[in-house]
């Protein structure tokens, strides 16, 4: 069995979204964590796909000896 990889993204949010983001983990009795996934996850269904910008890569490919 895997364990999937996860990123640990720190994120700095203001007293009130703070205050805001806890009142309604207390509610819903769902983490704080689970909430904030939630959210981006949400946006970022929404957001226009992000696309590479088309001189990355232009140069050609990196060669290591």
């Amino acid at each position: 069995m895997s364990v999937p990889a996860v990123d640990i993204v720190p994120v700095r949010i203001d007293d009130d979204l703070r205050r805001r983001i806890h009142a309604l983990s207390r509610r819903t009795g769902r983490s704080p964590q689970d909430l904030v996934r939630e959210a981006f996850v949400s946006f970022l269904s929404t957001a226009e796909d992000y696309r590479i910008p088309a001189w990355v890569g232009s140069w050609g490919p990196v060669i290591r000896p």
